[in-house]
């Protein structure tokens, strides 16, 4: 910025800010410091941060029209004020269409959304029905043209050049929003589209996110909220990365951070967000990354960068490249509104996720977690990671691992607190302190002893483990019950007969499992085994014909992964039932229980509906709403009558071709009164396709909210071979559920 100062001035300040009231001093100088000769200073300010920017000048009498700015318009005050771009614009057009009808979309990024693409003579004209934000938040055509009222650019301009965060002297090339906008109103002719296109070169995806002290995300914001005076926000196009390319793996979570805010800060949750890959020239690990945005951000989408060069920079798309990409951000952008508008399906409850844990080797995978609230309001995730089927009896052993996480915010960020050498582990509280039941790794059986370890520091260290029981035993986290100060859980014991039991695999040779309650005295020393006591096996009921489709018969049926919970004084196990395979699916096994403090007894009582029973569910009470909750997974084609491909399941032998009950897409939760009868609340989290799921999940309540880790397999080996610990939160949870008790009813 070059300023020339009038020979009166003695001193000169330069102040910048984004509100007009909190000003702050970039630049002061008295007479001496100023070039005598041409009265001018030459000062470099990054006002990247600042809408305003002024001069202040003593003494103040001097006539404002007396000091020139280049770039920058000045306006007639004592304290000369200047804004940025933001002051320039064309003529303003009126918008024929209704709000409903005038469609906006906001495009932002780095250099390639801006564009440095050259323009040809046959870009330049106006795009019917299309309108771009001007500097003065006004609509004027959307076509490539001059910056206007701005001689200080003399260049022709794409669609950016209204940026308020790009460099004045960059150039704003043919933009892929102007091939957008023409595919957009060629398609639909019944619409208007406005353009808010605010992206700025070289930029960092930390660089935009909301407070990151830059301004992009603050000015992209109030740019758009500007625009949705007149229109509505359907979309946000984000093209972005180049930058960032060497750090794949935090990215995603990033972006997610920024889509949330977005979304949020404009009152659009389910505003569609589309990434663009990079050329194919960048990284293709940031390029296979920005595929997966589907599994982290709902409603959202990518463009291929197949067939994209660039202008010979190796950096920046070319003219046609921007047009091709155009073309496909509208074609994202159009498939969305035809699945999620014209078929508007609900939205899952707790979509958007953290990620507690990632594990990275193909060769292990993510076993069921464990979840627990602490008496500061800190969580803490048990995380098992074990060797996957072809290798587990060899390594199971040696390198099954469970990670123990904390967050101390809420669930937004983890950190590790410990590693164990467990295959499972379940962490619960009683009256102020914290316990983990453990399994380890075995031989002949997958599982052996029942352990129980104690911590006194939220999880960072634990106590030598203390056997509760020998044997083969194995569950992950699920329901327990407290009565007559006594906690009652169920394990899996794998070890009925003499042929280890390893996997479902094992059970036409004999191997078989079976519930048992485990019940600890809470008025003694749980560390001490005496304080234990198990019931007896509860064997798979095996006469089930009239329950099944003979058609799937198969010799696996068997039941696992019990939850404990007390009805109204009455003790019950609700238990996992896989039958013919899981294609007769949403049925558990109810099992009764009897303690007389002496004996403790289990016995086979029925079958009864559960969602999702024929995968792993977790049944919670919650007190305030006197309703039982459960995570479960509930299939969609259990029978595969839909004739879905599974092909790309890949080549695990357990898992790649069983009938479609096995679905572990959608996470559910209900709720019971009774633990009989139940009613959806709704969907927690979706995933995009049979290979990837979220399951086997543990929900907390967490004050008004209900917190749930979930095994998630985001592009892993298979569905059931996860690679993350991921974290949900559904808010305000119990508005989900109908008030099913009567009045009268017991409180």
């Amino acid at each position: 910025m070059v300023t020339e100062i009038p020979e009166q001035a003695l001193h000169l300040t330069i102040q910048i800010s984004d509100d007009q009231e909190s000003w702050t001093d970039v630049y002061h100088a008295d007479a001496a410091s100023l070039n005598q000769v041409l009265r001018t200073v030459e000062v470099e300010v990054d006002n990247l941060t600042a809408r305003y920017i002024r001069l202040l000048t003593e003494p103040a009498s001097i006539d404002a029209e007396s000091c020139h700015i280049q770039v920058f318009t000045a306006a007639a005050a004592q304290a000369l004020m200047i804004e940025h771009v933001d002051l320039y614009g064309g003529t303003a057009q009126p918008i024929q269409a209704s709000r409903e009808n005038f469609h906006l979309y906001l495009f932002i990024g780095q250099s390639n959304m801006s564009s440095r693409a050259g323009i040809e003579e046959e870009d330049r004209f106006a795009i019917a029905r299309a309108y771009v934000l001007n500097g003065r938040s006004e609509w004027e055509k959307a076509e490539n043209g001059w910056v206007s009222n701005l001689p200080a650019i003399a260049s022709i301009q794409g669609l950016n050049r209204y940026s308020t965060v790009e460099v004045i002297t960059k150039i704003n090339g043919y933009s892929l929003a102007s091939m957008f906008a023409q595919t957009m109103t060629e398609h639909n002719p019944d619409i208007e589209i406005g353009i808010v296109s605010n992206a700025r070169g070289g930029t960092k995806l930390a660089e935009w996110q909301k407070g990151a002290g830059t301004g992009l995300y603050e000015e992209a914001v109030r740019r758009t909220q500007d625009a949705m005076k007149s229109g509505t926000l359907k979309g946000i196009l984000w093209h972005q990365g180049e930058a960032d390319q060497g750090s794949p793996e935090t990215y995603m979570e990033n972006l997610r951070k920024l889509v949330d805010c977005l979304r949020r800060d404009l009152h659009a949750a389910e505003a569609p967000f589309i990434v663009g890959q990079l050329l194919p020239s960048k990284s293709a690990a940031f390029n296979r990354m920005l595929m997966k945005v589907v599994e982290h951000i709902p409603y959202s989408g990518w463009v291929s960068n197949e067939g994209t060069e660039s202008t010979g920079d190796g950096t920046h798309l070319n003219n046609a490249s921007q047009k091709l990409l155009g073309k496909r951000y509208a074609n994202s952008i159009r498939k969305h509104y035809d699945h999620y508008v014209h078929v508007p399906f609900a939205a899952p409850l707790a979509q958007h996720f953290s990620w507690i844990y990632h594990n990275p080797d193909t060769e292990r995978y993510v076993e069921g977690c464990g979840l627990v609230r602490l008496d500061d309001g800190s969580l803490l995730a048990a995380v098992p990671v074990v060797p996957r089927q072809r290798w587990s009896q060899e390594r199971r052993v040696e390198t099954s691992r469970t990670y123990m996480m904390g967050s101390t915010d809420g669930g937004a960020s983890w950190n590790e607190l410990a590693e164990l050498p467990y295959y499972s582990a379940v962490p619960w509280t009683y009256d102020g302190i914290l316990y983990l039941f453990a399994v380890r790794g075995g031989m002949k059986y997958r599982n052996d002893d029942l352990l129980l370890l104690r911590s006194e520091d939220g999880g960072v260290t634990w106590s030598e483990p203390s056997i509760l029981f020998s044997g083969h035993y194995w569950n992950c986290h699920t329901g327990m019950a407290i009565r007559n100060n006594r906690l009652y859980w169920a394990i899996d014991d794998l070890g009925l007969t003499e042929a280890g039991y390893n996997s479902p695999l094992d059970i036409p040779r004999g191997a078989r499992r079976a519930p048992r309650v485990v019940s600890g005295d809470l008025t003694r020393d749980l560390m001490d085994p005496a304080s234990w006591r198990m019931s007896n096996p509860v064997p798979f009921p095996e006469e089930t014909k009239l329950l099944v489709n003979e058609r799937f018969e198969a010799p696996h049926n068997h039941y696992l992964e019990p939850n404990v919970i007390d009805v109204n004084g009455h003790l019950r196990v609700l238990v996992t039932v896989k039958l013919c395979k899981q294609s007769t699916a949403n049925i558990c096994a109810v099992l009764d229980v009897s303690d007389d403090g002496a004996n403790l007894e289990a016995s086979f009582t029925q079958y009864a509906f559960m969602p999702g029973g024929q995968l792993k569910f977790c049944v919670i009470w919650d007190p305030i709403s006197r309703l039982f909750w459960a995570t479960s997974n509930m299939a969609v084609d259990s029978q595969k009558l839909l004739d879905w491909d599974l092909s790309t399941d890949k080549d695990d032998p357990i898992y790649a071709q069983i009938p479609g009950g096995d679905d572990r897409r959608n996470l559910m939760l209900s709720y019971s009164a009774d633990g009989l009868n139940w009613f959806q609340a709704g969907c927690v989290a979706q995933a995009s396709s049979l290979t990837n799921s979220f399951m086997y999940a543990k929900p907390v309540i967490d004050g008004d909210d209900l917190v749930i880790i979930s095994r998630t397999s985001i592009e892993a080996p298979n569905r059931h071979d996860a690679n993350y610990a991921t974290f949900h939160r559904v808010s305000h949870f119990r508005k989900l559920a109908l008030n099913l008790y009567m009045q009268g009813g017991r409180s």
